[in-house]
């Protein structure tokens, strides 16, 4: 009884101290890459979210597995955290060629919990490269509507709104951006993938917005990894801008990016 105690004033603890920016998480890497062909299956599977996930002593409060072809589980019942990392060892029988599905359950450092999935494949048999050319010029450009029924596992504001309007460089790889809302408490803003179900390589994209580019007269500009920029160009539909608040940790507010 007194160790169920411990660990309930434990979570209230983290809950109270968690800063309302690291509220809200996402995958934003991992290795082997979602969607990807890898021709050996690795000694384990690792993914990397944006901010450090919650731990509460032994209790396995963050989980990934994965399954093999055969639809068997291949992963070890240690789960092992590190700030924003998850890793897990893989223990197969046999070693196969085929899919394999990545299932997680993650908790960020306010108890929100996130699932996805994705999948990779082991093996010889050849595809089709996912790779995307960078352009070395031009610009794509961007719009945005955002209000809570956008916020997907969450329960966004019912009267916030806010627009975006977004440009990419490619002649200096610079990701630009003019935020209006009605958001009056924010404490973050991103734009990542639109859902983190059934993941692909280029879902794994996540760029965090400076404020300083919410309600401005002028755009912000951040630099940024052209191959982000080619993949966020070619599959904007797939991504989101999200605001977060005080009120809403876990999403005030988000809106697909149309060209």
């Amino acid at each position: 009884m007194k160790g169920r105690i411990s660990l309930c004033l434990a979570l209230l603890l983290s809950l109270l101290v968690a800063p309302a920016a690291s509220a809200h998480t996402v995958l934003i890497g991992s290795n082997p890459t979602a969607g990807a062909t890898v021709s050996q299956l690795p000694e384990s599977i690792v993914l990397k979210f944006a901010n450090p996930l919650l731990t509460l002593g032994s209790s396995s409060i963050n989980r990934v597995q994965v399954v093999d072809p055969m639809g068997m589980t291949i992963t070890s019942p240690d789960n092992i955290v590190k700030g924003s990392i998850l890793s897990n060892v893989l223990q197969p029988s046999m070693v196969m060629s085929g899919i394999y599905k990545v299932t997680f359950r993650v908790a960020a450092q306010d108890g929100h919990v996130l699932n996805g999935s994705f999948s990779f494949d082991v093996g010889d048999r050849k595809k089709a490269s996912s790779s995307i050319k960078v352009p070395t010029s031009g610009s794509v450009m961007f719009h945005a509507f955002a209000n809570g029924k956008g916020v997907l596992d969450g329960v966004g504001s019912p009267n916030d709104t806010a627009s975006g309007s977004f440009t990419i460089n490619f002649g200096n790889d610079s990701f630009c951006y003019q935020i209006y809302t009605t958001v009056k408490d924010l404490t973050a803003a991103h734009v990542h993938a639109a859902s983190q179900k059934n993941m692909t390589i280029s879902d794994e994209i996540f760029f965090p917005l400076q404020l300083s580019g919410v309600n401005s007269k002028s755009a912000v500009c951040q630099k940024e990894d052209g191959a982000s920029l080619a993949t966020l160009a070619a599959n904007a539909k797939d991504y989101v801008f999200m605001l977060h608040s005080k009120k809403y940790p876990d999403g005030d507010v988000a809106g697909a990016l149309k060209k």
